[in-house]
């Protein structure tokens, strides 16, 4: 394996020719309000005072005091998320890296991670008229591009069982099935409107990143992804912030041995690098920006 990619909100939110921008995390929660006035902005309003201030305690706040809500609330994040298209690929970073992988011949050598649970690398391989593979080894990816979305996705859902629409769950219950598939982007309204209680597979967006719906899964993602990470030569960090609490990500980068490039924001790398002794490669602020410097690095 040669590279390995590490996308966060900024990469998606700076990736250009999108249908509508997406928000980083400290936007997110104005946009769901915004958007689910009857779910999300009808919350308690302690919990909506604090979810914007900091949307990662706030969700402790209702992980811990108001799960009973948070199947509803992250069936409409689904949603959100699932409508976020690429509507101009011809300005999209996304596709022309994809494109710039596929002509390179270095598909079958590249990892495309991400934390996010959008689904706009899935869509940058339409325009490169390749497919996406979740979870095959290196040496069958051939003309697909490897997705391995650490989070989970929109667009993941429990195979083989099914919790219909009134029944109540809270932070206590997990759904493990026999494993994720993908659907269809458009179809993931569908799923989350019909008579279904379950969310798609997406990590709780809080301390640690707890997993409900599928959490056996993407634990052995997340340690698999932690393999490649030591063994790598080259890791892309894309709009990812450093936060040493989400140990499951950055332990592993932390202790790798490859060379790491950084496309974000510098104040959090250089006290990173710092508190780790480590001595990476600072590209820029944004995704743009850094984006020649990332080919040019391949």
């Amino acid at each position: 394996m040669k590279n390995i990619f590490l996308f966060g909100a900024g990469a998606s939110h700076g990736s250009g020719g999108l249908n509508y921008l997406t928000p980083l995390g400290s936007q997110l929660f104005f946009d769901l309000k915004k958007h689910f006035s009857n779910t999300w902005g009808s919350l308690p309003k302690d919990v909506l005072k604090k979810l914007e201030e900091n949307f990662e305690e706030g969700m402790e706040i209702v992980w811990k005091e108001h799960s009973n809500n948070v199947g509803v609330l992250m069936q409409d994040m689904a949603v959100f998320f699932s409508k976020i298209i690429i509507s101009n690929p011809s300005e999209n970073l996304y596709v022309s890296l994809v494109k710039e992988l596929k002509e390179k011949n270095i598909l079958p050598d590249s990892v495309i991670s991400t934390l996010n649970y959008d689904c706009l690398l899935e869509l940058a391989t339409i325009p490169n008229q390749i497919s996406i593979a979740y979870s095959l080894p290196f040496g069958e990816v051939k003309d697909s591009l490897l997705v391995w979305k650490l989070h989970g996705s929109c667009n993941f859902i429990l195979d083989g069982i099914v919790a219909k629409r009134g029944v109540n769950y809270m932070s206590g219950a997990f759904f493990n099935g026999n494993g994720l598939k993908s659907i269809q982007i458009s179809d993931v309204e569908q799923y989350c409107r019909g008579d279904n209680a379950l969310y798609p597979a997406m990590s709780i967006f809080m301390k640690d990143k707890p997993n409900q719906i599928g959490k056996p899964h993407i634990e052995a993602m997340q340690n698999k992804w932690k393999e490649w990470i030591l063994n790598a030569e080259k890791i892309f960090l894309i709009g990812v912030n450093p936060d040493m609490k989400d140990s499951h990500v950055w332990d592993s980068l932390s202790e790798t041995k490859s060379k790491i490039f950084f496309c974000g924001n510098k104040d959090s790398f250089e006290k990173w690098q710092k508190i780790k002794s480590r001595n990476d490669i600072y590209l820029g602020a944004r995704f743009k920006e850094c984006y020649l410097d990332i080919i040019k690095n391949l």
